[in-house]
């Protein structure tokens, strides 16, 4: 499957000994009811419920450079309760998987073909079940996952124990409960002071370098459905304004680490960004399934290819080369009849290495 080959390649093109699997979702409004899987749901880059097709994405990097790797989309319930529809739409029969069971099959399946990651991060969709993250925890992995402020804690160990019957009606108590109060995350971080934070530096932006209080510490949370509690790593960031809550199973990292790896979360909805606006993913009029999933395998092969271009323009021109820059090469440069011996970038690079290309021609790509 090419799908299957793209993360291969992105791998192989990875240079960093660390790693992460990014997991996030990516929506695409679509009218009408006739293309598969399109139904009224959420839609993130509308930030509101709208007719759309949702996809639940992998993006590999290696804190350097990285690409998209997986794409699978989302059949709401009102498909799969529609085998007459699905079979219009030339879906197989299935039964109905969630956005995290279909993100829990995505960690499985990188990890099947051996897709070298150390860190599976999400937000706080993904992190508010603990399934999750058990899962991943269990496969070797570390995770940071994001999760929601109305998230119950233990600042303390707390010990599960039948409680006592209390006193007049009811029945007398069979299932364990913590023998300690348990501590909204949003209660919590009001009741801190601001000395409790540290300032630091995140990471470089386009407007300078982008600022945060911080703060970890190990809490445990009460995983009712398996009966025990889960020591974790809490991670608190306080931005501008913006407060998120983070849990990780990396007790032993260090706050810098934790930072690190959240920040790079950010490049996934970079990379949608330049999915859909330089290689096309919101350009696509296809309504069977095996169609949206050959027009997505071209996309992700699309962008691999931009991601080991981009690394040799940057080396030979300019160290703030973008995916648009390269499509801007190849609407500028590209002859109206091709050289069938020299393909374009054969050609575009040989004339770079060899100088015979003004450096300074290429600054109205760069403004």
């Amino acid at each position: 499957m090419l799908i299957n080959e793209v993360a291969q390649s992105t791998q192989q093109l990875l240079a960093g000994k660390e790693r992460m699997l990014i997991i996030d979702e990516v929506g695409q409004p679509k009218k009408g009811d006739n293309s598969v899987a399109v139904a009224r749901q959420y839609c993130g880059n509308q930030g509101k419920v709208d007719n759309c097709q949702v996809s639940v994405a992998g993006y590999l990097t290696d804190f350097r450079k990285g690409s998209l790797i997986d794409m699978q989309l989302y059949i709401p319930e009102s498909w799969t309760g529609n085998p007459v529809r699905m079979k219009k739409a030339g879906l197989p029969p299935t039964v109905y998987r969630t956005k995290l069971e279909i993100a829990g099959e995505m960690v499985k399946k990188q990890i099947t073909q051996n897709i070298d990651f150390q860190w599976v991060v999400a937000d706080g969709y993904y992190g508010r079940d603990l399934s999750f993250g058990c899962s991943i925890d269990q496969q070797g992995k570390k995770y940071l996952l994001e999760v929601p402020c109305n998230r119950k804690v233990y600042l303390e160990k707390p010990t599960l124990r039948i409680p006592g019957k209390k006193a007049g009606r009811g029945r007398k108590p069979i299932r364990k409960r913590p023998d300690q109060l348990s501590i909204p995350l949003k209660d919590y971080c009001q009741s801190l002071t601001i000395k409790a934070f540290y300032k630091t530096r995140i990471r470089d932006t386009v407007k300078g370098n982008l600022i945060a209080r911080v703060l970890t510490r190990t809490v445990w949370v009460w995983d009712k459905e398996n009966d025990r509690i889960v020591k974790v790593r809490l991670l608190i960031r306080k931005d501008k304004n913006k407060v998120s809550f983070a849990f990780s199973n990396a007790c032993d990292n260090t706050e810098k680490q934790l930072l690190k790896v959240q920040a790079w979360r950010y490049f996934i909805e970079r990379s949608f960004q330049e999915a859909k606006n330089v290689v096309g993913m919101k350009h696509y009029q296809v309504r069977k399934y095996q169609a949206w999933i050959h027009y997505m395998a071209m996309i992700l092969l699309l962008l691999v290819f931009l991601m080991n271009q981009r690394e040799k323009f940057e080396k030979l021109v300019h160290q703030f080369f973008t995916y648009r820059d390269i499509k801007l090469c190849f609407q500028h440069y590209l002859p109206h009849k091709m050289d069938t011996k020299h393909g374009f970038l054969d050609r575009l690079f040989d004339n770079l290495e060899t100088k015979k290309l003004d450096y300074d021609h290429y600054d109205h790509f760069f403004a």
